[in-house]
């Protein structure tokens, strides 16, 4: 959300290793915000910022541990 101080920081701190991440992995990754795409958040979202995994059969899992590169690298995984 482009108003939300945790969105805001997790884009600066995070956000840009976490891409690398996917990138060097050959993830594919989708940056949604809220204001300019809400019919792309699942109704299950009620946090941001909320990162979610799909799997191949379209199964969504919500990242609920702390946010550090080390946990969201093992969630990805």
């Amino acid at each position: 959300m482009n108003r939300c101080k945790y969105c805001k920081q997790f884009e600066k701190e995070l956000l840009p290793q976490l891409i690398n991440y996917c990138r060097k992995k050959d993830l594919r990754f989708y940056i949604v915000v809220r204001e300019l795409n809400p019919e792309l958040i699942p109704n299950k979202i009620k946090l941001f910022p909320s990162l979610v995994k799909y799997d191949k059969k379209d199964k969504m899992t919500i990242f609920k541990g702390e946010r550090t590169l080390n946990n969201l690298r093992k969630f990805l995984n």
